[in-house]
């Protein structure tokens, strides 16, 4: 299989003198092999793989497994990196994390910066007894590719933002619901607003699965008009239980649709992972939650307040 991993302009600029000299060198090895200069490039050959290498802390996570089960449970394959030779890995048990540095292959990324990965099903230690399976790895987690992209100060800082954010929208929902309400009932709303915003995500896929609704268009104003044509249609027909199961989607969906997500704008997986917070997700999560969501809360308070009299004690 071939994989190509892009986006690799950063690590190529901050390595370019290095970069440029392995391409200089391949290049060299390249054209004595088609002039049949063989003893010459093997010697430019050697120098190569003798230059000290920089600690780009470039690495490949791998993290694979089979179609059927093995016999011993373990992966067996070869890796091919930018198409220099092929590497026979040890046997990695199946499902099982292994990192593999590419401190060697920075000079492998091409002027796109891209960087080719060819993996091959394969048993170089018995290759008549490779095991009969497709090797599969996991969308976005089997096999990624990791390289210092800033320091932990920054990306602390990234994620903290975004806690701040959430932060504020929670506040602004509290000033909104104590300004028309009780105590009491302020905090129930507020509380309400947080876990609905925490597992929206999966909020909204689990009543998916509850009432089945066939829906040209997935948004969410469609799918609340939806929803209610299809009570005024059940009721017609004297189907009690499905109008219940749809008032409870009624509320649900619409219940979602005024708080945002707080787990599309979690930088909670970044940071136990050691992955770069992205400034997108940090621009998003300003603009979405931040200024759209917690604005929103903040005019209806100020609506809401505004028509309040004050009051003053004389004595």
């Amino acid at each position: 299989e071939r994989y190509v991993f892009h986006g690799l302009h950063e690590i190529v600029n901050r390595y370019r003198p290095f970069v440029d000299e392995v391409r200089r060198r391949r290049q060299r090895i390249s054209e004595l092999v088609k002039a049949k200069r063989n003893d010459e490039a093997k010697a430019e050959y050697e120098a190569l793989q003798a230059m000290e290498f920089p600690a780009t802390s470039l690495r490949l996570r791998l993290r694979p497994k089979y179609s059927n089960l093995s016999p011993d449970g373990k992966v067996r394959m070869l890796i091919n990196v930018g198409g220099a030779e092929n590497v026979a890995l040890e046997p990695i048990p199946e499902d099982t994390i292994r990192e593999l540095p590419l401190d060697r292959h920075i000079g492998f990324i091409d002027e796109q910066g891209r960087l080719e990965v060819r993996i091959k099903h394969f048993n170089a230690w018995d290759p008549e007894n490779t095991h009969k399976g497709s090797l599969k790895f996991k969308p976005g987690e089997g096999l990624q590719l990791y390289y210092t992209a800033g320091s932990f100060r920054g990306n602390l800082f990234r994620a903290m933002t975004l806690f701040w954010i959430r932060l504020a929208f929670l506040c602004m929902v509290s000033i909104a619901a104590s300004i028309t309400v009780s105590f009491p009932v302020a905090v129930l709303i507020s509380l309400v607003a947080f876990f609905s915003a925490a597992i929206k995500e999966f909020a909204s896929d689990s009543m998916d699965r509850y009432v089945a609704l066939r829906l040209e268009s997935p948004s969410a104003w469609d799918t609340i008009t939806g929803i209610i044509e299809a009570i005024f249609s059940n009721l017609g027909d004297g189907s009690i239980g499905e109008v219940i199961k749809l008032f409870l989607l009624l509320v649900g969906r619409t219940v979602l649709f005024f708080v945002p997500s707080f787990g599309a704008y979690s930088p909670t997986e970044h940071i136990g992972d050691g992955i770069f917070v992205p400034y997108s997700l940090v621009g998003d999560g300003f603009l979405f939650v931040g200024v759209i969501s917690s604005g929103a809360c903040l005019l209806i308070a100020w609506l809401m307040f505004r028509r309040k009299e004050l009051a003053r004690v004389t004595v």
